[in-house]
């Protein structure tokens, strides 16, 4: 289990600012010590936040210099600017990437226009040297239904171990039956490497799963991807779902 996992229920309307607002103070307070900070992204609703750290680095402009934007999971298209890229979905939600980079941020994205096998590999070695080169290392991060998390997805136990046993920080993966079928995601190790992620999940058709991550669960975590997170350093995981 996560060394702090902390779960809040929170009305609707004040999750993303209340969430935020955390992030943000965590952020500032090892950025103003002059100290390096790494920001993983997701896709998903949770970009809906995003205007927060706009906002916060425009206020904070200085502060940029010392911050790493990625992201957590990638769409894997050889067009790096397709549409369902989350990199490219968060730009149009809230232009953080380009604004972001105009104040001084490094943004590192695992979309290159290589092959698929070659973007995956160089996002293992720009997650590596992410987390070394950064003193405190962040992250957001969402559920979906079906105990997904980033770009891990529900799968077979031997699929599982021969894609993350081991150290590897990133990978590509394919999912035939999903929608976007070719993914590039960090990996178990690296989500377990993060000093603080900020989880959100909303929606009555959350509750099985929001129920899992919360009080725990003995099933496989090859099942339910999103059980990772309790094994992570420190987690806030709010959601407007109220587990008894």
């Amino acid at each position: 289990m996560a060394s702090n996992f902390v779960f809040k229920t929170i009305i609707k309307n004040s999750i993303l600012m209340e969430g935020f607002s955390v992030l943000i103070e965590k952020l500032e307070n090892t950025l103003k010590k002059n100290r390096h900070a790494a920001l993983f992204l997701s896709g998903g609703s949770v970009m809906d936040g995003y205007p927060y750290l706009v906002e916060w680095l425009e206020k904070n402009p200085t502060l940029a210099k010392n911050l790493i934007i990625a992201m957590v999971d990638e769409r894997y298209d050889q067009n790096p600017q397709h549409k369902d890229s989350n990199a490219y979905q968060a730009e149009m939600k809230s232009a953080i990437m380009s604004r972001a980079r105009e104040l001084g941020a490094s943004i590192y994205t695992s979309l290159t226009a290589d092959t698929f096998e070659n973007d995956g590999e160089k996002y293992n070695s720009a997650v590596k040297r992410i987390f070394k080169e950064t003193d405190t290392q962040f992250a957001v991060m969402g559920i979906g239904a079906d105990g997904h998390t980033g770009g891990i997805l529900p799968m077979d136990d031997k699929r599982y171990e021969s894609l993350f046993t081991g150290n590897s920080y990133a990978v590509a993966i394919e999912y035939p039956q999903s929608q976007y079928v070719r993914r590039i995601t960090i990996t178990p190790y690296a989500i377990k490497q993060l000093d603080f992620i900020l989880v959100i999940a909303q929606g009555e058709n959350k509750r099985e799963v929001i129920t899992r991550l919360v009080k725990g669960s003995d099933e496989p975590i090859y099942k339910y991807p999103s059980l990772i997170l309790r094994s992570a350093k420190d987690v806030l995981f709010l959601s407007d779902i109220t587990i008894n």
